[in-house]
């Protein structure tokens, strides 16, 4: 896994995603987009791409509180996020291809 990851999407257009070893894998700590594309679902396409590391790696993910609350937790429920002891986490996918708790 990587600490950053950024996505350029044209000029002056960019997401980016900060993550930190936590707790047997990796926590998403922030999520950051050019202004321009904040209404976009920019979130969505960056963390696709941390989810597909996560995933060869074999390592759970984390998101922030704050992430999960003030982006709306819907938004990724359908990416395999879950609340487990109030963390919002996100197993890897197994050879059997489900999102196993």
């Amino acid at each position: 896994m990587k600490e950053i990851y950024y996505i350029g999407l044209g000029p002056e257009k960019f997401v980016s995603a900060e993550l930190r070893p936590y707790h047997k894998g990796w926590m998403v700590t922030r999520i950051f987009g050019s202004e321009k594309d904040q209404a976009v679902d920019i979130d969505l396409r960056i963390l696709e791409e941390v989810i597909i590391d996560a995933d060869i790696e074999m390592v759970i993910l984390y998101l922030d509180e704050s992430i999960w609350v003030s982006r709306g937790s819907n938004r990724y429920v359908h990416l395999g996020f879950q609340v487990y002891s109030g963390v919002p986490r996100r197993r890897p996918e197994y050879q059997g291809g489900s999102n196993v708790l």
